[in-house]
């Protein structure tokens, strides 16, 4: 019968107009989920990008002072658990002022990051390398003794000696003071 017909096609619009706004509105939270999540994703980025400049040195990449007070104290109760040992070497670029002084704070900058870089370079994977401030560097080197300290400030000590800093123009050789 017609009315029957016309009952059965209004109900099936209504199924398909519900059916319509239930895929519209999962669409809409799937699109929200999505775009909370790229938002998550885009703090968590940024809060790691703002702790890596709070405790990273801009001009060697390497950590700063604030760092080391940071890791100093976690260290010292990881010593005292489990007896083992723990080195600094701090090392400073002698004459430095005069560097600056001779060839201008851009390449006495050059040779700060150079130098860090050298650092770095000579540092095992849990070494940690910090820009104390100025031209002074520090070496945390844990699980090494008194010995073990001497021998890595000798090693980076006799290569520095062979080691010049350049950039197009200019060249020059550093000694550095170990403590």
């Amino acid at each position: 019968d017609l009315a029957g017909k016309k009952r059965y096609v209004r109900v099936t619009v209504n199924l398909l107009k519900n059916a319509d706004d239930e895929v519209t509105g999962l669409v809409q939270t799937i699109e929200d989920l999505t775009l909370y999540k790229e938002n998550e994703i885009s703090l968590t980025e940024s809060r790691e990008r703002l702790s890596e400049l709070a405790l990273k040195d801009s001009l060697t990449g390497l950590y700063n002072y604030r760092y080391l007070m940071e890791r100093l104290g976690a260290e010292f109760k990881r010593v005292q658990r489990s007896a083992l040992s723990l080195s600094l070497v701090m090392l400073d670029i002698d004459f430095f002022k005069s560097i600056n002084d001779a060839y201008g704070h851009r390449f006495g900058d050059h040779v700060i990051k150079k130098m860090g870089d050298f650092v770095r370079s000579f540092c095992r994977e849990n070494d940690i390398a910090v820009r104390f401030g100025g031209e002074e560097f520090v070496v945390l080197l844990p699980d090494t003794d008194k010995k073990g300290c001497r021998e890595f400030a000798e090693r980076l000590e006799k290569a520095l000696q062979k080691k010049t800093f350049k950039d197009r123009k200019r060249s020059v050789k550093v000694s550095v003071s170990f403590g």
